[in-house]
């Protein structure tokens, strides 16, 4: 059990948001969102319904970065970090998986009210 305190948000993905980001690239983006953005991240300055677009904005963010490098041949997603660790250790290096993982991809991002 996590203790969430007023203002914390939560990121929940099914595992195309995560095979195709780490955390520490979930973290980047949302910073980033709030950033670009000038939105404070942790207050309720904004009107509940505002602050439901924004929060439905950083999931479409999400979603759309996930989407991209699941597409791409080259990134180093953590499904292909996860597939190789585990071919290194049952197959040698035979049959590696490169570049992000093509999945459906799920993202609700909400924030602790109160």
């Amino acid at each position: 059990m996590v203790k969430l305190h007023c203002g914390d948000l939560i990121v929940m993905g099914s595992d195309g948001l995560f095979d195709n980001l780490t955390s520490g690239e979930v973290t980047h983006e949302v910073s980033a969102y709030f950033n670009e953005n000038g939105v404070a991240a942790t207050k309720h300055e904004s009107a509940l319904w505002e602050r439901q677009c924004i929060l439905s904005q950083l999931a479409e963010r999400l979603l759309h970065s996930a989407y991209l490098h699941s597409k791409d041949t080259n990134y180093h997603s953590p499904f292909s970090m996860r597939w190789n660790r585990r071919l290194a250790v049952t197959h040698g290096s035979e049959r590696r998986w490169h570049g992000g993982k093509e999945d459906d991809i799920a993202v609700v991002v909400a924030e602790a009210y109160c």
